[in-house]
């Protein structure tokens, strides 16, 4: 209870709420992994390891993923470029069939992510989406769950140079509500997420799931594992 009170009284202090989507507002975790991992099957031959899913790409976006996926297992660089494009059409290509075939199936919305919004909108809080996620992608995502109308931003991976854990997407979105590092607060989930949190300087809420993200989240200040618990 504590806790929960604890976070409630972070974010009635904040104007700037600045959201990550996979794995925080909704879970597609495992529709992300299966993309990646048929994705590494089909060009590289190798077997994709959740660990190394949740390691590697979780929270950064395909070319990031890919980068530290790479380095990990010391392939050379040059390699990525010449196949990146390629890869990337393959991992969009399986997604989208996904989203556009099994949406109810592949996607979950977090329990009171609606409702926290709606809530926070009326408040008159700035709500900004800061994703690693291509905008197409997670456009399609807000509108099909009802979320889309409460964000007056969107930050997507076509707005960054450089992905998560460094802190550029937040710092853009932040930018955009024209608001200061001490009037926001991130929500995040996954460990490259908290990660560029943690390097913005922005004070942040993690979002635990159960099962998933535990170890990366767990021991932070402020967790919730329902948005119901924000209402």
């Amino acid at each position: 209870m504590l806790t929960r009170v604890k976070v409630k009284a972070l974010i009635e202090s904040k104007r700037v709420l600045l959201f990550d989507l996979d794995g925080t507002l909704v879970d597609l975790e495992q529709l992300n992994y299966t993309s990646f991992r048929n994705t590494v099957r089909e060009f590289w031959e190798k077997e994709l390891t959740y660990e190394e899913y949740l390691e590697y790409f979780s929270g950064s976006g395909s070319k990031g993923g890919f980068e530290r996926y790479f380095e990990a297992k010391g392939i050379e660089p040059s390699f990525l470029d010449s196949v990146f494009m390629s890869w990337r059409r393959s991992y969009r290509k399986l997604k989208w069939h996904a989203l556009k075939n099994d949406f109810e199936k592949v996607v979950a919305v977090k329990d009171g992510a609606v409702e926290f919004l709606k809530v926070s909108k009326k408040k008159g809080k700035m709500i900004v989406l800061c994703t690693s996620s291509a905008r197409v992608f997670a456009q399609f995502i807000l509108e099909k769950v009802g979320m889309l109308g409460f964000f007056d931003h969107l930050v997507t991976i076509e707005d960054m140079k450089r992905t998560k854990p460094d802190p550029e997407c937040f710092y853009t979105g932040l930018r955009l509500a024209q608001g200061k590092p001490e009037e926001a607060v991130i929500f995040e989930d996954s460990k490259n997420g908290v990660l560029s949190a943690k390097n913005s300087g922005i004070d942040y809420v993690c979002v635990l799931t159960k099962g998933m993200n535990d170890r990366y989240v767990e021991s932070e200040k402020y967790v919730v594992e329902d948005y119901m618990e924000l209402l």
